[in-house]
């Protein structure tokens, strides 16, 4: 799956990515979070998480953002 940058797409390197359900208070620094999931669920945790990954199952489907 590639990264999008400011200076384009890279290719994201293999990281271990946490569902948002099972992080613990600073215990992830990358997250699977649901295109349906409320931002809110990541509370004080979201200084201190790197990556964020949202999936967009379509082209048509917008919710992730």
């Amino acid at each position: 799956m590639p990264l999008v940058t400011r200076s384009g797409f890279e290719p994201l390197a293999p990281l271990d990515f946490t569902p948002v359900g099972e992080v613990a208070e600073g215990a992830a620094s990358a997250i699977d979070l649901p295109n349906d999931a409320d931002p809110a669920v990541l509370g004080t945790s979201l200084g201190e998480i790197a990556l964020i990954r949202i999936p967009f199952p379509s082209s048509h489907d917008g919710r992730g953002f």
